[in-house]
């Protein structure tokens, strides 16, 4: 999965400037934080939420 991701982001020339993985338990479902250089377009949001297997994409601005 997260090779999809990341071949997405790579498609669209989005750096990937940080990752932070995690699950609560074994066989739970999974958190994927990437901190990107640049804002993703919603297309590009939109692309990584029709991976199988993503449940939800969100996209936080700080």
């Amino acid at each position: 999965m997260l090779a999809s991701v990341s071949s997405i982001l790579a498609k669209a020339k989005i750096n990937i400037g940080g990752l932070s993985l995690g699950h609560f338990e074994a066989g739970a479902k999974a958190l994927t934080i990437i901190s990107i250089d640049s804002p993703a377009p919603s297309d590009v949001v939109g692309q990584i939420a029709l991976i199988d297997g993503v449940s939800e994409v969100k996209m936080i601005e700080l």
